[in-house]
């Protein structure tokens, strides 16, 4: 038996303490006074060994009476393969005879919880060109100017505001294949300003010996758009910005809706 460190009676002062109560007919106060504990302590021993008799004196452990229930092996399998099937959870505590919140921790931990977690991610698709120039990307990064130390090191926002001066564009051409990039930084995203970009692009890649054939372009650069006659359709159609060097709408297959790039053809 395991004693509590600071326990007035063990299980034979508590037994000595009811018997005296009962065989002696001594007041419990008083019995509960002489042991040093509370009348309702002496009463909870009382109670105790009306109960179950001497051996329900002993100390108990503080483990709770009743268990959370788990699933067998079999069990386990049995709603591992129902839920395979996309049954819902509690179709398969019913079809299991256990409570539904056994059967949902236990498909939780296992990952099972959510039908998306049925079926794999499928796998991310990327491509790379095996030959240098046959796809260029250009895309456009937007950097804000400053006139003074920003917030990041004098901490005051208020002061490091450099407000009206203006943005600065990144403009970039990478090959696809070499990772070759050419980079501009130029003040808009007008089409005269990617025109020219590109025709020194294409100079510096046909320069570096790479034939330019396929461009990936973001969509930024055709900004101008052209909206039809037919409002009730509110169609809106966007120029080709390169158009004046001959490029040409191409490859279809790179138009995911997860991208903004639009792939054109250069044919020069």
């Amino acid at each position: 038996m395991h004693t509590h460190a600071n326990a007035r009676l063990t299980q034979k002062g508590r037994l000595r303490l009811v018997s005296q109560h009962l065989n002696d007919h001594r007041p419990l106060a008083e019995l509960a006074a002489e042991a040093g504990i509370s009348l309702r302590c002496a009463y909870k021993w009382l109670a105790r060994y009306r109960s179950g008799g001497p051996a329900s004196l002993a100390d108990r452990r503080s483990v709770r009476r009743r268990q959370r229930r788990t699933l067998d092996p079999q069990q386990l399998q049995q709603a591992v393969e129902l839920r395979h099937q996309r049954l819902h959870l509690r179709h398969i505590a019913r079809l299991l005879a256990a409570p539904f919140s056994t059967v949902a921790r236990a498909l939780n931990r296992l990952g099972l919880g959510r039908l998306r977690n049925l079926e794999p991610k499928p796998p991310v698709q990327r491509y790379e060109r095996e030959t240098p120039g046959e796809l260029i990307h250009i895309d456009v990064k937007k950097l804000a100017r400053f006139r003074k130390v920003g917030h990041r090191i004098t901490g005051n926002r208020q002061q490091g505001r450099s407000a009206g001066v203006g943005y600065d564009r990144v403009h970039v051409a990478i090959d696809d294949a070499t990772r070759l990039a050419y980079v501009e930084v130029l003040p808009d995203e007008q089409q005269g300003t990617a025109i020219g970009l590109m025709s020194r692009a294409l100079a510096w890649f046909n320069g570096q010996g790479v034939e330019c054939l396929q461009a990936s372009w973001p969509q930024a650069h055709s900004n101008q758009a052209v909206h039809t006659p037919d409002q009730r359709q509110s169609r809106t159609f966007y120029p080709d910005p390169l158009q004046g060097v001959g490029v040409l709408n191409a490859l279809p297959e790179l138009r995911r809706a997860e991208s903004l790039a639009a792939p054109v053809s250069l044919d020069l």
